[in-house]
């Protein structure tokens, strides 16, 4: 019985020099944890918000044409924002099926109106482009993005002579609120 009525007078002692710690920590665990759920919960917010907008944002493009091997050319894209209110477009993405690889390159960006920097660890599918500070679209209005493209060299782009060869792939437009417009694009290079 004395055995007993040390070990519990222990225990006690024990749990008594640990209830702060353990309060403490029981009461960063609750605030860590409601922080990530307001976090999931903003972002799931933002998401729907972005669906919702995304809806009346359009883009023309005049991204379908020829030409000649080491020819600059500018593709020009018109953005329209039929919101009321403003988003912001954030990154262009460039489908590396019409830029090539690192070893063969079809075409190469030379700049962007508004201007912009290449983002280092784009994703495997685009070519990533990032706008400091991002373009404001504002509410009802349109923005005129350019795109300045030079066509490769027929030796650089491994092509046989006297031939034509189609690059297709999209343009991608990122905007904040986690939304983002893919547009076809399709440029055919002739090398003699």
């Amino acid at each position: 019985m004395k055995f007993a009525a040390i070990v519990l007078k222990i225990i006690d002692f024990i749990w008594a020099s640990l209830k702060p710690v353990v309060i403490i920590i029981l009461v960063f665990a609750v605030i860590a944890s409601s922080l990530l759920a307001y976090d999931q919960y903003k972002k799931f917010q933002d998401r729907l918000l972005g669906r919702k907008l995304i809806k009346k944002i359009e883009t023309v493009s005049s991204c379908t044409t020829i030409v000649n091997a080491g020819d600059k050319v500018d593709l020009k894209f018109t953005l329209i924002n039929k919101n009321d209110q403003d988003v912001n477009l954030e990154k262009v993405g460039i489908d590396v099926s019409m830029l090539g690889t690192e070893e063969i390159k079809f075409m190469g960006l030379l700049q962007t109106n508004p201007k912009s920097s290449k983002v280092t660890d784009s994703q495997n599918q685009f070519e990533t482009f990032m706008f400091k500070p991002s373009v404001v679209l504002e509410a009802d209005n349109k923005k005129i993005v350019i795109l300045k493209i030079q066509a490769a060299s027929r030796k650089q782009a491994s092509a046989s002579p006297h031939t034509f060869v189609a690059y297709t792939g999209n343009v991608m437009f990122s905007f904040n609120h986690e939304m983002s417009i893919k547009t076809p694009c399709q440029i055919q290079v002739r090398y003699s």
